[in-house]
């Protein structure tokens, strides 16, 4: 990026100076609104293409997530199924559901949390997603899960999504440095 992001810029609501990227409050003191951030950033989209590619290495950490969520939900479902037609024994818990299925959603709705987190702070949805992932890992071996080894490829499969989104986070975080640094020094 050249000196397109020192030179893209939108109005304060207040005080109408220049917003720029990665300001998160206007020199008058008013903090930046989320409709000024998306404005500024629809702009850069348009204009920048190192910004249109932070934002789509951000859009393939956060679909990592997503892929992650839907993946151990279809995989609980998908256990559930088995153990309910009878093609599979499936210990079931007091309350008649089996504790598969509790983790598997259980870590599905955490993939959805690191989803969402993931929204403004890429990394740390990643970091959430990845302890989501070691923490229904080692519940399932205390468990001693049906599927043991069908469990062991999900995992090794979620485990590589993570670590691909990870890198795609990674990215997107030096980059957007790299960006802000240049229009700091502007």
């Amino acid at each position: 990026m050249t000196s397109l992001g020192a030179t893209l810029s939108v109005p304060c609501s207040r005080c109408s100076q220049p917003i720029r990227f990665g300001q998160t409050v206007c020199s008058c003191g008013e903090p930046v609104s989320s409709d000024l951030e998306r404005a500024l950033e629809e702009r850069l989209k348009a204009s920048s293409s190192e910004y249109r590619e932070l934002d789509l290495k951000l859009t393939r950490a956060r679909a990592t997530l997503l892929v992650c969520a839907i993946g151990q939900l279809g995989f609980g479902a998908l256990l559930y199924w088995f153990g309910s037609r009878g093609v599979a024994a499936e210990v079931v818990g007091d309350n008649g559901i089996p504790p598969s299925l509790v983790l598997d959603s259980l870590s599905a709705l955490g993939f959805f949390v690191a989803f969402s987190v993931s929204g403004r702070q890429p990394m740390r949805g990643i970091a959430l997603g990845a302890l989501v992932w070691a923490l229904s890992r080692a519940s399932s071996w205390l468990l001693i899960a049906t599927f043991s080894i069908s469990g062991a490829f999900l995992s090794a499969a979620i485990a590589l999504v993570l670590f691909r989104g990870f890198l795609a986070a990674r990215d997107a975080k030096r980059l957007r440095r790299r960006l802000v640094a240049e229009v700091a020094a502007r």
